[in-house]
C-alpha cells in the first residue's frame, strides 16, 4: 500500500487523512474489497484502532476523523487493503501534528474581491 497522505481540508480541528486507490498490477489483478485505516490516537504507536474497512468493509480513500485531537500532540496513520485472497501488508506510517494554531494544519487561500 502507499503512504496514506494529509488532506489539504485538514484543519486545527479534523484530521482528513488520504491515498490511492490499489490499482493494477499493485492490487495482484483482482478487485479491492475494503481498505482498512487505522490510527494509534496519540499513543506513539502502542496501540493501534481501526477507524475503517475492518469490521464493515469500505472502498473509501478517504477518512475525517472526529476524535477530539489534542493541539501538538502527534498522530500516526496507516492503511492496507484486502482482496478475496486476504489482507496486504500496511502502508509506511504516516505522522501528523495536530495543529496548535489553524494555520499550522490548514491550506489558507485567499480570494479578492474587486470593490
Amino acid at each position: 500500500m502507499n503512504l496514506p497522505a494529509r488532506d489539504t481540508i485538514t484543519t486545527e480541528l479534523k484530521l482528513v487523512v488520504n491515498w490511492l486507490p490499489q490499482n493494477v498490477p499493485e492490487n495482484g489483478y483482482i478487485d479491492i474489497v475494503s481498505y482498512n485505516l487505522q490510527w494509534d490516537r496519540g499513543s506513539q504507536g502502542a496501540t493501534w484502532y481501526n477507524l475503517i474497512g475492518f469490521d464493515t468493509a469500505s472502498i473509501a480513500t478517504t477518512f475525517t476523523s472526529t476524535e477530539t485531537l489534542a493541539p501538538g500532540h502527534w498522530y500516526q496513520f496507516k492503511v492496507r487493503s484486502q482482496n478475496i485472497f486476504g489482507w496486504s501488508a500496511f502502508s509506511d506510517i504516516l505522522l501528523i501534528k495536530a495543529a496548535t494554531w489553524p494555520s499550522d494544519m490548514s491550506v489558507v487561500s485567499t480570494t479578492v474581491e474587486p470593490t
